[in-house]
């Protein structure tokens, strides 16, 4: 007889959070893992978990995220992120990054930053900034959200089933439109922003009005509590799909936008989808950025490549208790 399905993640759970707790024991209690630099990557900082058609491995609520911040303050030296592209510090080190800059970060997380006193840095999709632009891809849920309530799944389905060969779902799910994000990448960003503002207006549904990222004022006054900027480009375009003038674009004009601006500017990139090419390591060395971090998981280690920092990404579902946080933090030295 075969194990029941549905008792595997609840086992699996269960053996994470018995590591975990052996992992964090041991941290606490010894000094093993003390020469390596550990960046954590988080995105949102939610009051509560949304529901229905959400990409949940962007968030984490409040709640586990003040957790995390006093467990990270107990167990490691908490630096700016430039600190460690600097100079790689010895000991038990550990930055805090944010991509994106959304608008949760300055009303959820920066009170909690404050509380643990915690140094932080966001990366920034410079042109994006002060003004009520969206990310294509949540652009993406936004249009399946409002095709549901206006029962035009089936129209959405059929629209990129039409233009995106490779995705062959047939319902508009969580699952569909994680994938449909996936296949959309492979396009230019040119091709890409006119193929997500040609399905709103083929299912007569309203593009979104709302902000969702910080503006200027906001980075303003949470650089004068310990938050550094770094970029995240221009328009937050996948670099490799560029040409090498826009790269250039992409990498250097986000700089001289940072630089422009009166707040605390980290020199460090970031790779908008953790994606990079030789291309993008040579006009970063030649621009003057320290470094730049990916999407890979791991430590930063004395011999790191400054320009491919490694970090640990974490999301609610994976991190939110004390146990399995430590468990996701033990992943970085497997």
């Amino acid at each position: 007889m075969g194990i029941n399905r549905g008792i595997l993640p609840g086992i699996k759970r269960i053996t994470k959070r018995a590591g975990g707790t052996g992992f964090r024991f041991i941290m606490e209690n010894t000094s093993v893992f003390h020469n390596e630099c550990i960046v954590f990557m988080y995105h949102r900082v939610v009051k509560r978990m949304p529901t229905g058609l959400y990409d949940s491995g962007l968030c984490v609520t409040a709640q586990t995220f003040e957790m995390h911040m006093d467990l990270l303050t107990k167990l490691f030296t908490m630096v700016p992120l430039e600190d460690i592209a600097k100079s790689k510090p010895a000991g038990r080190v550990c930055a805090i990054t944010f991509d994106d800059g959304w608008l949760d970060n300055f009303e959820v997380a920066y009170p909690i930053l404050k509380k643990y006193q915690v140094p932080a840095t966001i990366f920034l999709p410079t042109a994006m900034i002060g003004t009520k632009q969206w990310f294509w891809f949540e652009l993406i849920w936004d249009l399946a959200r409002k095709s549901v309530i206006a029962q035009k799944q089936d129209q959405l389905v059929s629209y990129f089933q039409t233009h995106v060969p490779a995705w062959r779902e047939m319902r508009v799910t969580v699952a569909g439109i994680l994938q449909l994000i996936q296949c959309l990448k492979t396009k230019t960003a040119t091709a890409l922003e006119q193929q997500v503002q040609d399905a709103f207006h083929l299912l007569n549904l309203h593009l979104p009005t709302d902000r969702i990222l910080i503006n200027w004022e906001e980075a303003a006054e949470m650089g004068n509590n310990g938050i550094t900027f770094g970029s995240h480009g221009l328009n937050h375009r996948i670099l490799p799909s560029l040409g090498v003038k826009e790269k250039k674009e992409e990498i250097m004009d986000s700089f001289k936008v940072l630089r422009g601006h009166d707040i605390p500017f980290a020199r460090v990139f970031c790779y908008p989808n953790g994606d990079w090419d030789e291309d993008c390591l040579k006009i970063l060395s030649d621009s003057g950025y320290l470094g730049a971090v990916t999407t890979r998981t791991g430590s930063i280690q004395h011999d790191t490549t400054l320009f491919l920092m490694n970090r640990l990404g974490v999301h609610e579902d994976i991190s939110d208790t004390p146990s399995l946080f430590s468990y996701r933090l033990f992943q970085v030295y497997k």
